[in-house]
């Protein structure tokens, strides 16, 4: 079984190409790793996407660089020859699913919702605090 489930930010702006008459969109994603580095920071890993059909149609009118998607699909192999007729190799998540789960501005307008949250739990806290000596 070649199965992949990857939630993460689009890395690029969605550029569209044509390919045997097929809508082709290549693009990447950035995926926040779940736990600490030694440095206490959290380090993110890159994957290449690819996008056929009615995917990239979906993407390419409703998606833009930042957003957070969920994408499922299968880890593809890929190989190619340079000029010099070195080989190199990449790997890349052929799409087969595909969800927008936010916008850039839906997660930083939740990132302060959830700071003015803070804040103003902190402040009933204080306030009660006060009232309550």
């Amino acid at each position: 079984m070649n199965k992949i489930i990857v939630s993460g930010n689009i890395c690029n702006d969605i550029e569209t190409n044509t390919y045997n008459d097929k809508l082709c969109i290549k693009n990447s994603i950035a995926v926040k790793r779940n736990f600490k580095n030694k440095n206490g920071e959290y380090d993110t890993d890159f994957f290449n996407i690819v996008l056929w059909g009615s995917h990239a149609e979906y993407i390419s009118k409703y998606a833009k660089k930042g957003n957070k998607i969920l994408i499922s699909g299968k880890l593809l192999n890929c190989e190619y020859e340079t000029e010099d007729k070195t080989k190199k190799r990449y790997d890349e998540i052929m799409v087969e699913q595909i969800e927008i789960i936010s916008s850039k501005k839906e997660n930083k307008e939740q990132n302060n919702e959830e700071i003015i949250d803070s804040k103003n739990a902190l402040q009933q806290e204080e306030d009660e605090e006060d009232i309550f000596g």
